[in-house]
């Protein structure tokens, strides 16, 4: 199993600006870089259990609030990603890439 860690950055952004945080205060209450709190709602970086605590208790919410549900199946790994990369394509780029894929796929790799 891989763990969503968008979502989970996705719910501490939103537990965040409930509380009427800035990422600065966030960061300051946490005692870590702004930089990092950014990426940790992007899902670039990958809090650790006691961080998870301590963004909910500075949250007043449950830290399976924030992880609940987050686990995908190796089949759904990178699906939404490559979704978006799909769509920032040109038709063209569509073209061969399905044509790379398939012949990828045709030859046994």
């Amino acid at each position: 199993m891989a763990v969503d860690y968008k979502l989970i950055g996705t719910r501490i952004k939103s537990y965040r600006k409930g509380k009427k945080l800035t990422q600065e205060k966030l960061a300051e209450l946490l005692n870590i870089s702004v930089g990092y709190v950014s990426k940790m709602e992007r899902g670039i970086e990958h809090p650790n259990l006691e961080m998870l605590s301590n963004i909910a208790d500075i949250c007043n919410c449950d830290i399976a609030n924030l992880v609940s549900e987050s686990t995908i199946s190796q089949t759904e790994y990178l699906d939404d990603d490559f979704r978006k990369l799909l769509e920032e394509l040109y038709p063209d780029q569509k073209s061969m890439l399905y044509y790379m894929l398939k012949y990828y796929l045709s030859s046994g790799k």
